[in-house]
């Protein structure tokens, strides 16, 4: 077994032993949004970096809300199975950025976009108002003759 196998069978046995579910406190020490990974150091310094910890729970899906923690805080990490092979970070202390992806913008809203269109019809709308109020029919004629 090589000192990388040891070390990481050693992680596996301490995050056997704490309770289901449990999460390891780390530092992000660098972020991948194309892989949409980071590399963190545990507190623990008994625990050995861990790299390629998912920035989502979930498995493979562009569909989702993607939290990037920044590079120097702190973040939780668990752990899906029995294995240290699906990290991913639970929680985060400072947030860098944050990904809203899906559908083609069918569910989220482009808030600039939508209030240039809705200030171009309120514009329409007055011009019509004023208009309407100012037009007169000619040979129309209104009261007693």
């Amino acid at each position: 077994m090589t000192p990388e196998e040891k070390v990481r069978s050693a992680f596996m046995s301490f995050c056997r032993s704490m309770q289901s579910g449990a999460s390891l406190p780390a530092t992000v020490e660098s972020v991948d949004l194309a892989e949409e990974t980071c590399s963190v150091k545990f507190l623990d310094d008994d625990l050995a970096p861990h790299h390629g910890v998912h920035l989502s729970a979930g498995t493979g899906t562009k569909n989702t809300m993607l939290v990037v923690p920044k590079v120097g805080s702190t973040v939780y990490i668990s752990f899906m199975g029995d294995d240290d092979v699906w990290a991913y970070v639970a929680k985060t202390s400072i947030i860098e950025m944050v990904l809203l992806r899906g559908d083609e913008w069918g569910g989220l809203i482009k808030i600039e976009k939508l209030v240039e269109r809705l200030n171009a019809i309120e514009k329409k709308l007055n011009l019509f108002i004023t208009e309407y109020k100012a037009h007169v029919h000619p040979g129309v004629v209104i009261g007693p003759a």
